[in-house]
């Protein structure tokens, strides 16, 4: 029996890189991307997603995304 998609929401945190300075500090926070993934369970969810966060990394021309903090990533069923 398959499981049937149902929707998640999806957060990745990650840092800008250090060329990003604030007053000659890296910033300390880390920026959070969301998305909300149809899948069967949370593992293709987090797989999605973060299939969505390297390409929007790929055509960034900044790298701003290049940097995700794996273990903080959160998965929540809608």
């Amino acid at each position: 029996m398959s499981d049937s998609p149902r929707k998640y929401r999806v957060t990745i945190p990650y840092r800008e890189p250090v060329y990003e300075l604030y007053r000659g500090r890296p910033r300390k926070r880390p920026y959070l991307a969301k998305y909300e993934v149809d899948a069967e369970n949370k593992e293709k969810a987090v797989e999605r997603a973060l299939n969505w966060f390297r390409f929007e990394a790929s055509q960034s021309n900044v790298g701003w995304a290049r940097f995700p903090n794996y273990k903080d990533i959160k998965v929540e069923l809608l």
